[in-house]
């Protein structure tokens, strides 16, 4: 599902139907496109085969106010879907500053201080939108190759922004990857 327009992906009503054949009762709707867009169809979709959706998920970079407007625009249409097939969470994902085949930088590892704090007020900002005109929460995903990847650049994430708009969806295995400890993170930070 990472790639939704990738020719050799299954179908997703392949991927739905082995979901629920495997058990599963719930499921994230992943990168925009692979599901239906269309709001009723991907509730008949997921509810003929007894699935509930938790939540969506989206992209953007907060670091980057001239990006603003248009991540808004996308990231708004995705909430939208999401609370109209009853889920109530927005998995945020930020952008990877390595490309993605080729592992060349595409920009600085490291935020500056205005990149950190331009990234606390749009997160505020976003997730202050989602809530009040989608009743969907924000929860950022600490992504590999991300600039919130160890466990120092999630608690500055956590530390920049308001317990009530930014949430945070712990990826395990990405916050190992990054050096982080999940354990320490959930004992502290449960209600985020």
């Amino acid at each position: 599902m990472w790639f939704p327009e990738d020719e050799h992906q299954v179908p997703y009503t392949r991927f739905l139907d082995e979901l629920a054949e495997s058990g599963y009762g719930w499921l994230e709707l992943g990168p925009p496109g692979y599901l239906p867009l269309d709001p009723q169809r991907l509730a008949d979709e997921v509810g003929s085969r007894g699935l509930q959706v938790s939540g969506g998920t989206t992209f953007g970079a907060l670091h980057r106010p001239e990006e603003w407007e248009q991540m808004l625009a996308e990231v708004s249409k995705v909430a939208e879907l999401t609370a109209a097939v009853g889920a109530h969470h927005l998995v945020f994902i930020p952008p990877m500053f390595r490309d993605e085949k080729t592992g060349a930088f595409t920009e600085s590892p490291q935020l500056s201080a205005d990149q950190w704090r331009a990234l606390g007020a749009a997160a505020d900002e976003l997730g202050k939108i989602l809530l009040e005109e989608h009743d969907v929460r924000l929860c950022l995903h600490p992504h590999a190759d991300s600039h919130i990847q160890t466990q120092p650049e999630i608690e500055r994430f956590l530390d920049a922004t308001d317990s009530r708009y930014a949430q945070l969806c712990l990826d395990t295995g990405h916050v190992a990857y990054g050096g982080g400890d999940n354990l320490d993170l959930i004992r502290r930070f449960a209600e985020r």
